[in-house]
């Protein structure tokens, strides 16, 4: 545990070293968080940074979401459980997520769209995480507009740079550590972003390097194949870095999330089989097609049944029909490893969705977010 947290003071305090990835960025939404799994299960001395989803939009002014968010009396509210980690990971960096401006009816893009509006909110969201001890603001744009509107993306550029300098000017004033800002991104549609100015103003991006391919296709495919597909994360990291984002500001996103449908063919495995249906889930996930990686340990008991593709580096499951793609220990692995040998960071979208208790896979605990931390973290 010792060696755990040494890394994450190397690579948070922004200290060179070889053979290291940038950050690992752990994410934790609720209300899907369980039971006190903040206090208790919350993996901090495997992360480098915390982002906790998702905060309010009221006017022009971040919220809770939920009364159990807030401190009441003697309770203790789930901001504070989050601000706690720190006390025994001092360098632990913790972001309050702003809610998807992709959803009907679009809050946050409203704001960006007007400069008395974006000033109003910025100078409001710093009085807030001050207030609720978070570290910075992390702003979800990956479908910000789908034909990249170029007025809507001048209004991203211009929010971050008003941000950057406010979390300055707030820092210069106080004396205290400037907040951080960071970003969401789609893994291709970069003609949706001013890539080289946002590059300026963000201390990382959270590339969606997954659901490249899902149960709304006509074919099944696995969804965050690291190479050899025109969806894959290398490619997505290329495409970023070829259009002006430096290759340390940007973090390879990983989910725990699989995805699973029901094919034409039951007898024999092929890759991209056509897709019959995606029955309401057996499954605790609340969205058909998706499954946690702790319920997939529950389902890939015969280890004849699972297919590795060599090239993609990615396994996948088939059995009478069933066809799950998902993400093992050794992929994540890989995919922590290409980050560092790339300069990158890595982003887990949702560490819960992993054994965190070791009570599905007889692994330990948090199997695949020890793999991440290894191939972060070889040794020289």
């Amino acid at each position: 545990m010792l060696y755990v947290l040494l890394f994450s003071l190397i690579i948070s305090s922004g200290a060179e070293e070889p053979n290291r990835c940038k950050r690992i960025v752990c994410g934790v939404y609720n209300p899907d968080v369980p039971k006190n799994f903040v206090p208790k299960g919350f993996p901090k001395d495997y992360c480098t940074h915390a982002i906790y989803y998702s905060a309010g939009i009221v006017g022009n002014n971040l919220t809770n979401m939920y009364s159990y968010e807030l401190s009441t009396g003697r309770h203790k509210g789930l901001y504070a459980k989050m601000a706690d980690l720190k006390k025994s990971n001092r360098d632990l960096k913790i972001l309050l997520n702003v809610p998807v401006p992709w959803v009907a009816p679009k809050p946050f893009a409203a704001i960006v769209a007007i400069e008395d509006s974006r000033k109003e909110f910025i100078s409001n969201a710093i009085t807030y995480l001050r207030k609720h001890k978070f570290d910075g603001l992390h702003i979800d744009w990956r479908y910000p507009n789908k034909d990249g509107v170029t007025e809507e993306k001048k209004h991203l550029t211009a929010f971050l740079k008003e941000a950057s300098e406010a979390f300055k000017k707030n820092s210069i004033e106080t004396g205290r550590s400037r907040l951080l800002l960071s970003v969401i991104g789609h893994p291709f549609k970069v003609h949706v972003y001013e890539v080289s100015e946002i590059a300026r103003y963000v201390d990382m991006m959270n590339i969606v390097d997954f659901m490249f391919h899902g149960p709304w296709d006509t074919h099944i495919s696995h969804h965050s194949p690291l190479y050899e597909d025109d969806y894959s994360v290398d490619s997505s990291l290329q495409t970023w870095k070829n259009n002006g984002m430096p290759a340390e500001k940007l973090n390879v996103g990983i989910t725990f999330m699989g995805i699973y449908a029901h094919v034409d063919n039951k007898m024999q495995h092929s890759y991209r089989m056509k897709i019959v249906n995606v029955e309401k889930p057996l499954y605790t996930s609340k969205c058909a097609g998706l499954i946690s990686f702790g319920e997939i340990c529950k389902l890939i008991v015969d280890q004849n049944k699972v297919h590795r593709h060599k090239k993609e580096r990615v396994p996948s499951y088939f059995n009478d029909g069933l066809w799950l793609g998902y993400d093992d220990r050794m992929s994540v692995g890989e995919k922590a490893t290409y980050a560092m040998e790339n300069g990158h960071g890595v982003w887990v979208e949702n560490v819960q969705y992993d054994d965190h208790n070791d009570t599905a896979c007889d692994m330990g605990k948090y199997p695949l977010l020890r793999s991440v931390f290894s191939g972060c973290s070889i040794q020289s």
